[in-house]
């Protein structure tokens, strides 16, 4: 059994610290004991600087005694270094990407991180060589995909402001192209966080994300503040996506580990009771209510 622990934010960061390291420890722990057969660290919008990466491990390494994998993206252009903190903490496996389908919204650089742990303690032993000819095919291959490439042309720093995951970076694109609002650009990263703010929790697993990138794009669209979303009735006729609405208050769908502020709720649901949770079944009937 494989435990996948989504991170959140920066573990250095004292000033958010609902996610600490501490936090994260504790997990661990109690995923080992119910029977946990190795313990994936999945970083999916690249948000783990190197230092922290590094003691992330580390003291997972000290405290669990299950094998650990580390999964990051490379958005912010850094993580390759990420890595190779965290191997340098003892992590077991990392996620890497050849040369010419990684970086951006993709993992770091598997062949550069091979060439810098050649002649080290963890020296992969893989063939550089037959790495870069790999490369060298696919990069020949995405030149016939360009036309519909839309992730970053390089690592940004603004990464840490948006924290907008990797898969979820190239759909926000599409989906506000859709939309007609053109391409995202620094205006959705700056929407991004503004969005993250209704929820205790930034837009990390798929599900949160999907709910937040709709938010974002809504909020975009009609040129509105979640301060403007608080300032709304019960009677309101603002038409929210379902996504962000009712399939989320009313717990159609449920987003774990989210505190979703009670007046936003009575608000989206305009004075409608959300589904109890669990769901009970109805006497005599297949329904859930």
């Amino acid at each position: 059994m494989r435990s996948r622990d989504l991170l959140y934010g920066d573990i250095l960061d004292k000033s958010r610290p609902k996610y600490s390291l501490k936090y994260y420890v504790a997990m661990a722990k109690q995923l080992e004991k119910l029977g946990t057969h190795f313990l994936a660290i999945k970083d999916m919008a690249g948000l783990c600087k190197p230092y922290a990466a590094f003691q992330l491990v580390k003291a997972l390494r000290d405290e669990v005694g299950v094998p650990i994998h580390f999964h990051t993206h490379d958005t912010s252009g850094l993580n390759s270094a990420s890595a190779l903190k965290a191997a340098d903490a003892g992590v077991d496996l990392a996620d890497a990407a050849i040369a010419a389908m990684s970086g951006g919204t993709s993992q770091p650089n598997l062949n550069a991180i091979v060439a810098a742990l050649r002649n080290t303690p963890r020296d992969t032993q893989l063939d550089v060589d037959a790495l870069n000819e790999c490369s060298d095919y696919w990069e020949t291959v995405r030149t016939y995909y360009l036309p519909f490439d839309s992730g970053p042309k390089a690592g940004s720093a603004r990464l840490y402001q948006h924290e907008i995951p990797g898969g979820q970076y190239t759909n926000l694109r599409e989906q506000a192209a859709a939309m007609g609002l053109g391409i995202v650009g620094a205006k959705s990263k700056k929407y991004m966080p503004r969005s993250t703010s209704f929820s205790a929790t930034s837009s990390k697993s798929r599900l949160r994300a999907k709910v937040v990138g709709d938010m974002t794009l809504f909020l975009m669209a009609k040129e509105m503040q979640p301060a403007d979303v608080l300032k709304l009735d019960e009677k309101h006729d603002v038409s929210f996506p379902n996504s962000c609405g009712r399939n989320v208050f009313r717990r159609y769908l449920v987003c774990l580990l989210v505190v979703w502020p009670k007046k936003l709720q009575k608000i989206i649901l305009r004075g409608q009771a959300p589904l109890s949770w669990p769901p009970k079944r109805k006497p005599g009937s297949n329904s859930l209510g």
